[in-house]
């Protein structure tokens, strides 16, 4: 199939117009969530593809590809109408959110409305139809600090959000929160969106850039916001890896345990504030070690922006 035209969807609608999507300014928390959806338009132009957002195009003849990056819920009928009017269009599924954000990416029923779907949940792949993809990340040297350098020890970069559901790390977040202010806020910083800063008194305001804040810190918590779902590793823990800092974070078969603190291993905080206050200089740098020899590693790309890119090309031209 030749491709020339390609709309980009997103389910958060702000991105939709303009081609914000691909401005790196309009992602408010991690500054390089754009990063693997900015290798893809720019390895689609370089094949001479345009890819905008959809008020770019005047007329559905001049789309040949639809992705969605999500399924947007409420589309549905729209979508089939689309398919009965343009049968030239091809439409494609990248399902980014997790089932507790978003548990209709998860209806098979959703995905017969696409020609292909591309998912990082093992569960879900055929590797025909439902193609397996990394969540594309802005991978790079990591920034390198001494044991002394660190200013403290701990710090937790996250909005304020909750969710009902029984695999959510929401609350999980907030406990942390809660022992550190409770106990040891000398050693423990808060940031992000959504905080009352008079009710957590760790709370340190916004951040322009996570890597400058983490590199500052001996450890962070980066928990993802669910748990045990498969092939679910996202930004959070990449941005501390890169940081030079030792992430705090849930159980995952999909990474090597020695380049993270693993949170289950523990029978609550105080027994984990006790391991991380008194990990001496070598164990600290042996964990450092670890995270830049897998980080220069083959395995790594897998997760690099331009391997998510690749993987969805070669998959729909």
């Amino acid at each position: 199939m030749i491709i020339k035209g390609i709309a980009i969807f997103n389910y958060y609608s702000n991105f939709n117009v303009g081609d914000k999507i691909f401005n790196p300014d309009s992602y408010l928390i991690g500054e390089n969530l754009g990063y693997p959806i900015i290798c893809l338009k720019n390895i689609l132009n370089k094949k001479g593809i345009e890819i905008h957002t959809a008020d770019y195009f005047n007329r559905f003849e001049d789309i040949d590809a639809m992705i969605y990056l999500d399924h947007l819920t409420g589309f549905e009928n729209s979508l089939k109408s689309i398919r009965k009017d343009y049968p030239h269009i091809k439409h494609y599924l990248l399902i980014m959110e997790n089932e507790i954000i978003k548990p209709d990416n998860y209806d098979k029923n959703n995905h017969n409305l696409y020609d292909k779907c591309f998912t990082w949940n093992d569960y879900f792949v055929d590797g025909e139809r439902i193609i397996k993809y990394c969540i594309g990340n802005k991978l790079q040297n990591i920034m390198l600090s001494t044991f002394e350098e660190k200013e403290k020890l701990a710090c937790m970069i996250c909005g304020n959000k909750m969710v009902n559901h029984p695999k959510e790390l929401y609350s999980e977040r907030l406990k942390a929160i809660e022992f550190f202010e409770n106990n040891y806020p000398e050693d423990f910083d808060l940031y992000g969106f959504g905080w009352d800063k008079d009710k957590h008194k760790c709370y340190k305001g916004m951040v322009k850039t996570k890597t400058d804040i983490y590199s500052k810190y001996k450890f962070a918590f980066c928990y993802e916001n669910a748990k045990e779902i498969e092939g679910y590793v996202t930004e959070k823990i990449w941005d501390v890896l890169m940081s030079g800092t030792i992430p705090i974070y849930y159980k995952t078969k999909e990474l090597p345990d020695s380049i993270y603190v693993d949170i289950c291993k523990f029978d609550n905080y105080q027994e984990l504030y006790n391991y991380m206050k008194n990990m001496t200089k070598n164990d600290y740098e042996l964990f450092i070690n670890n995270i830049k020899d897998y980080l220069n590693s083959e395995e790594v790309k897998r997760y690099s922006g331009e391997y998510f890119a690749k993987t969805i090309i070669d998959n729909i031209i």
